[in-house]
């Protein structure tokens, strides 16, 4: 049985908190942008009407159910302007990826430098002893640092499911797992 946890998570300048249906048009507007789809796996392009609120609703189901933790990204001092979005899924094999996004008014502030290694922290609370990965479209290099930096070291390339993308699957995707006794 895993320790209950914090709804929120703050850091110096973001707030992560809980999904609201309330975030569901910033999503649809953000996550419409093809600059900021085009290297996700499940953000697809053109961003359907409804797909946010459905997005939402999957959430918070797999949330009741155990097997996701999804954060809304805001600023601390404007919690109900949404930047983006990160989240935790549990796979079958017991391994925790982290995925997230961030509209393109946010980029290039470090923003997501921030939010990943608190989401990390929380990871490890929630599913302790598990192996957190991520993987990365090979052209997402932005995405390659910021796990870097969070303390992910590179373990290969895999195969991503990439279901609003045309090619379905990544086959070449670099696999980043956390290791934190490596950091420096």
């Amino acid at each position: 049985m895993t320790a209950p946890l914090e709804t929120e998570i703050r850091t110096e300048r973001l707030l992560l908190r809980p999904l609201a249906a309330a975030d569901a048009p910033a999503i649809e507007r953000l996550a419409g942008d093809e600059r900021v789809a085009r290297l996700t796996a499940r953000l697809p392009h053109p961003y359907p009407a409804g797909a946010a609120e459905a997005f939402i609703a999957m959430a918070l189901g797999q949330e009741r159910g155990g097997a996701g933790r999804w954060f809304a990204i805001t600023r601390a001092d404007g919690p109900d302007a949404l930047l983006g979005v990160i989240g935790l899924e549990a796979d079958d094999d017991g391994t925790v990826e982290i995925g997230y996004w961030l509209g393109v008014p946010a980029w290039g502030q470090g923003l997501m430098s921030e939010a990943v290694p608190a989401v990390v922290a929380f990871a490890r609370q929630w599913r302790p002893g598990a192996r957190i990965a991520a993987h990365t479209f090979p052209e997402n290099v932005a995405s390659q640092r910021v796990l870097e930096k969070a303390g992910f070291r590179r373990n290969g390339v895999g195969v991503c499911q990439a279901p609003a993308r045309d090619r379905k699957t990544v086959r070449n995707a670099p696999l980043f797992v956390f290791a934190p006794d490596e950091t420096a």
